[in-house]
């Protein structure tokens, strides 16, 4: 949820009076990793992310560690690296927070 709320930020952001549809072409590919990228900054540093990928972390332990020491969610920091391609999709998912809907 994070991770796509502050992408959707960068576009408000960064993107103002633009029209998105999600296709794959110069202006709309460019206008995505922009809004990546400001998220990314925003939600832990793009250097410091960048510092973290270099690492391939794969436990538990290793996420947990590094989301505490930018005071963010581990979970945040999955979907992150998953987003990334650096760990798959399927893997250290117990470490996000789930939520349902309520029925009215």
């Amino acid at each position: 949820f994070w991770w796509t709320f502050f992408h959707e930020a960068g576009h408000v952001t960064l993107h103002r009076g633009m029209t998105f549809v999600d296709e794959k072409n110069g202006v709309q590919e460019k206008c995505e990793q922009e809004a990546d990228e400001w998220a990314t900054e925003h939600l832990v540093g793009s250097e410091c992310f960048e510092e973290l990928k270099a690492r391939r972390p794969r436990s538990k332990a290793q996420i947990r560690g590094f989301a505490k020491s930018i005071n963010i969610h581990p979970g945040i920091v999955v979907g992150m690296l998953q987003h990334a391609g650096v760990i798959p999709y399927r893997n250290l998912n117990g470490l996000k927070e789930r939520f349902e809907w309520k029925n009215r």
